[in-house]
C-alpha cells in the first residue's frame, strides 16, 4: 500500500541522499479523492491558507500541517501546486486568475546504476543553441 504526503511544494531536501529520478504524472481532483481514500495519507501543507483553499477545493479536510517530509520507497506526493496571485491571509477559496494543479510525485532509485550528467554542450544542441 502506498502511503501519500499531501504537500503544496517540491524540495530537492525530499529526496535524502543518492541518485534518484523522480516521476510525475498530472493527476485530476477526482484521482486525488481516490487515492486519499484508499490510502494511508497524511498533510504536509506548509502554510495555513492554502490548506484551507485545498480543502475547499477537494471537500475534504487536508490540514496545515508544517513537518519535513522524505520521500521514500512506498510513497507518494500529491503536490498541490498554487499559481497565482499571493493568496489573501484566511483565503478559503482561489482568488481569480489562480488555479492549482494537483500532481502525483514518486520517487524512482537508481541504487545500482549511474546516470550520466549531460554536458553543457550536449543541453545548448538540444536547445538549439548553438
Amino acid at each position: 500500500m502506498t502511503k501519500y504526503v499531501v504537500v503544496n511544494g517540491l524540495s530537492l531536501n525530499m529526496l535524502g541522499e543518492g541518485d534518484a529520478s523522480l516521476i510525475v504524472q498530472e493527476m485530476s481532483i477526482q484521482k486525488v479523492l481516490e487515492a486519499l481514500a484508499e490510502n494511508e495519507w497524511e498533510s504536509a501543507i506548509a502554510h495555513a491558507t492554502t490548506a484551507a483553499v485545498v480543502s475547499g477545493i477537494l471537500g475534504k479536510d487536508i490540514p496545515y500541517n508544517r513537518v519535513n517530509v522524505e520521500l521514500a520507497g512506498n510513497m507518494a506526493l500529491i503536490v498541490a501546486q498554487y499559481s497565482g496571485p499571493r493568496l489573501p491571509e484566511g483565503a478559503t477559496t482561489l482568488p481569480e486568475g489562480a488555479r492549482i494543479v494537483f500532481r502525483q510525485v514518486v520517487l524512482e532509485e537508481y541504487p545500482m546504476r549511474k546516470i550520466p550528467l549531460v554536458s553543457a554542450e550536449t543541453l545548448t544542441k538540444i536547445h538549439g543553441l548553438g
